[in-house]
């Protein structure tokens, strides 16, 4: 039936969905906003019965991403988001921290018919290990290489296997041994990213040097050709490497294109507030304290709840069109002003 919806249903009204399952993690990334913000963050689970309601929205999109600020796995009921989603029509995926990829979840994701499986890693060996604190490198390759298997076994190519990777100025030697790394795991695709969220300086001093923001054009310039070299030597591997780079200082400011896609997309958080962005609506507290001027938004920003007032119904609400009115013509919200995803 899903199938049929969208061969013969409405044209999709967003390219994606993205839904929040939980904000509650296992691994203690020290880049991550949950793990530089500490107890202010609130841990949240998206009630199953709240995911239902949204299923209608969702068979209008694209693709349906199952993810947020935290561990989807760690959802009581992931598997049967997967499969509800799955029945709309859509493409489901999620972003996994690998850890909780057990023979037996392995086989789940499967049967309910996941698309897109992203892994998350920030290196292949002791820089990922310090980094991202209780997800080991060996045991993220060791899940994937396991997934692989279970593909084979069953003679299906999904779901497609991809790496979200993020990039510190001290792990540059190490993604130089990527292609290397993943050889025979199954990925086919690495999308490597540069911190987003401004968090280093006050907000996460753990992370101070770390940011890969150019301080010039030829910074810029020598490391897009570092990286363009380790994408072409990827290929050779069946590898796809691909990147984005903040721009050096004085680059121009900011355009009506972002890479959240505000025009064609919307994000469901866990506690159900739909938004355009999940930068927008870290779930903590009040007010985000301790945030620095400039610094991300001083408090959640949303267009209502998805599940009760109906996703579609905020979408073409006045509050929701005039945020992407203004977007479209070069003037968003101060929230999105300096954002590097606009850059």
């Amino acid at each position: 039936m899903g199938f049929l919806r969208r061969l013969f249903g409405p044209k999709p009204l967003w390219d994606w969905v993205q839904v929040e399952p939980t904000t509650a993690c296992n691994a203690r990334c020290l880049y991550c906003p949950r793990t530089v913000l500490g107890d202010a963050w609130e841990d949240r689970t998206l009630p199953l019965a709240d995911f239902r309601a949204l299923l209608p929205a969702l068979g209008r999109a694209g693709h349906v991403h199952l993810q947020g600020w935290g561990e989807p796995l760690l959802h009581p009921d992931f598997l049967d988001m997967v499969r509800l989603a799955k029945a709309t029509g859509a493409r489901v995926g999620t972003t996994t921290n690998a850890t909780l990829l057990s023979k037996e979840r392995i086989a789940g994701l499967l049967d309910a018919g996941l698309d897109v499986l992203a892994v998350s890693l920030a290196g292949v060996g002791p820089h990922n290990d310090q980094v991202r604190v209780g997800a080991r490198a060996d045991k993220v390759l060791e899940a994937l290489a396991a997934v692989n298997r279970a593909k084979a076994e069953r003679g299906t190519e999904l779901p497609a296997v991809h790496v979200a990777y993020m990039l510190l100025r001290s792990g540059l030697d190490e993604i130089l041994t990527l292609p290397e790394a993943l050889a025979g795991t199954g990925v086919g695709q690495v999308m490597v990213s540069v911190l987003d969220f401004p968090i280093a300086g006050p907000l996460g001093p753990d992370l101070a040097g770390e940011d890969l923001a150019p301080r010039d054009q030829a910074e810029h310039d020598a490391l897009h050709a570092r990286l363009m070299a380790l994408s072409e030597r990827a290929l050779d591997a069946d590898l796809d490497i691909a990147f984005r780079l903040p721009p050096p200082p004085n680059g121009g400011p900011g355009g009506p294109a972002c890479t959240e896609n505000p025009a064609r997309a919307a994000v469901v958080a866990a506690n159900g507030r739909a938004g355009a962005c999940v930068f927008a609506n870290l779930p903590l507290a009040g007010e985000y304290p301790g945030l620095p001027a400039g610094v991300g938004p001083r408090r959640s920003a949303h267009f209502g709840d998805a599940p009760r007032e109906g996703l579609e119904n905020l979408w073409s609400g006045e509050a929701w069109s005039a945020f992407r009115a203004a977007f479209a013509r070069g003037e968003p919200p101060p929230a999105c002003a300096g954002c590097r995803k606009r850059q």
